[in-house]
């Protein structure tokens, strides 16, 4: 909690190391927002080293067992914040080719092709993406952009497994890629049809979507969230006579917003939304809330204030 002081302990074999540490919002510890800091202690309390001001993140590597009369620890400033964009025009992007036909993507191996096109921004290396399974936390399938391709429209493509998936992009600079440094976008497709797309976001974006991609018996569905202080307390899930068919992923504290929008078949359903600390997401603590919605904005659900979890029953279609 907010000014609160917080201490972790690990045990560590012999061998060198590198401790990161990070800011969402790349303002650091200290000392726009108040005096914060950090430090790493030996067990004999030697310090090894400490920090409170730096940006999006600091690395410093070090070595164990700690020697107070070694080499210091070596710190190396991490990334900051990009100024504003002044005023100027854009850079005219690069004219983008016309799309050479592909034979329609077919199942291989009992793996389905998926299409991630991209229009990147100036800033390409900032953006990557990957794939991770509904209720796992290892990717399996990634991707990294480099700066070369600025302005420029590509496509990747991925076999995946039948499943459930969260699609999760990335922009180091939490810019996204639209639209300070150019009009940039990106969309998923299958069998040349549109699965999702996006452009506007901060440092992440979350798209959870089901491989093979439904057809005509799902019905879409949109949970959008609005945090409180602490968005690393909120999580929800949707389930079905007892098993999870959706859930949130593990929200990064400074989270300002989460959108998610979901294809589920017809069938019954319970939404539950939960918070750690019991105090829900108004108003202690800011003013968050949540809504599902289906897809031509029919409110099902919308929230705000409840103690450990609330949940809803619903039918779809709505």
């Amino acid at each position: 909690r907010k000014g609160e002081t917080a201490t972790s302990q690990a045990c560590m074999p012999a061998g060198f190391y590198a401790f990161s540490i990070f800011d969402s919002n790349g303002d650091g510890m200290c000392c726009s927002q108040g005096r914060g800091s950090y430090k790493v202690t030996s067990q004999t309390g030697d310090v090894v080293f400490r920090g409170g001001a730096f940006g999006l993140d600091e690395r410093t590597t070090f070595s164990m067992p700690y020697d107070p009369n070694g080499p210091p620890a070596e710190t190396i400033p991490g990334a900051t914040r990009r100024p504003t964009p002044p005023p100027t025009p854009k850079p005219t992007p690069k004219p983008t080719p016309n799309p050479t036909p592909k034979p329609t993507p077919q199942p291989t191996n009992d793996c389905y092709t998926i299409d991630i096109t991209a229009t990147l921004d100036q800033y390409a290396g900032d953006t990557r993406w990957e794939f991770i399974p509904d209720g796992q936390s290892d990717p399996v399938a990634s991707f990294q952009y480099e700066d070369a391709l600025q302005y420029d429209t590509t496509t990747e493509s991925v076999c995946l497994e039948e499943g459930t998936y969260n699609f999760i992009i990335y922009d180091a600079y939490g810019d996204g890629m639209c639209c300070n440094w150019g009009e940039g976008s990106y969309q998923l497709s299958y069998n040349g049809n549109t699965i999702t797309s996006g452009a506007e976001f901060l440092f992440n974006e979350v798209k959870t979507i089901t491989i093979p991609p439904p057809e005509d018996d799902c019905f879409p569905l949109i949970v959008d969230i609005v945090f409180d202080n602490y968005s690393e307390d909120t999580s929800w899930d949707i389930s079905q006579g007892g098993a999870n068919i959706a859930r949130s992923i593990e929200y990064a504290p400074q989270t300002a917003t989460d959108k998610r929008e979901l294809c589920l078949p017809a069938g019954d359903y319970v939404f539950t939304i939960y918070d750690v600390y019991q105090d829900g997401m108004c108003c202690a603590w800011g003013q968050g809330s949540y809504s599902v919605t289906t897809a031509n904005g029919v409110v099902i659900k919308e929230g705000a204030e409840f103690g450990q979890s609330e949940s809803t029953s619903f039918s779809l279609p709505f």
